[in-house]
């Protein structure tokens, strides 16, 4: 049975199916944001053929948030994680006899929908590893998000609080948000046991 179909038969409103699919993939957005679950991590391997030491990348497609960037040397070897900082933390110091301010090295933050890396030497590549969001666009969400899959009552529940709060009946909007955030509890429990054991 399609998402909708069980979201339709819990709240009884067939009529309201495209204010339900809203309330199902702000549920779905919602809930891969009460933590940071392996199972949204991506790692990518990015090519660097510059020399240049300031590299901006574009932030990847449903990106969320970084875990790591490390370089690659030369040779392939991967160094150390850069740090994440916030942009207004890249000049360490002001030097006021020359009146110029020294970048930090070894370093990323995000501007708008870029990441700015800032190295001290050129490097041959970057191994990338960032939570994603699922793509909510694609058809296949239902079957191809892990916690839809894992944790379906949960984003009913989640769904049907957020419908019943917009069509204000508070009342049953409550009752499953209540349900909805003892599943909450349940899953940072199991994904965080989870990412433990790995």
């Amino acid at each position: 049975m399609a998402l909708i179909d069980e979201f339709n038969a819990i709240t009884a409103r067939p009529d309201q199916a495209a204010l339900g699919t809203v309330c199902l993939k702000n549920s779905i957005s919602f809930l891969h944001k009460v933590g940071y679950f392996i199972k949204d991590l991506v790692e990518v391997s990015e090519p660097i053929n510059t020399t240049d030491t300031l590299i901006q990348l574009a932030l990847p497609t449903n990106f969320r948030a970084w875990n790591y960037i490390r370089p690659k040397d030369r040779n392939g070897a991967l160094l150390s994680p850069l740090e994440s900082i916030q942009p207004g933390q890249l000049f360490e110091q002001w030097d006021r006899a020359v009146v110029k301010g020294l970048q930090r090295t070894g370093v990323y933050y995000n501007a708008g929908l870029n990441c700015n890396i800032n190295l001290a030497l050129p490097v041959s590549g970057l191994l990338l590893g960032y939570y994603a969001l699922p793509d909510l666009t694609k058809t296949t969400y239902e079957t191809d998000d892990w916690l839809v899959v894992q944790y379906k009552n949960l984003v009913l529940n989640y769904a049907a609080a957020y419908f019943y709060s917009i069509i204000e009946n508070e009342a049953v909007a409550a009752q499953f948000r209540n349900l909805a955030m003892a599943e909450i509890r349940q899953l940072e429990i199991q994904e965080t046991i989870q990412d433990i054991s790995l």
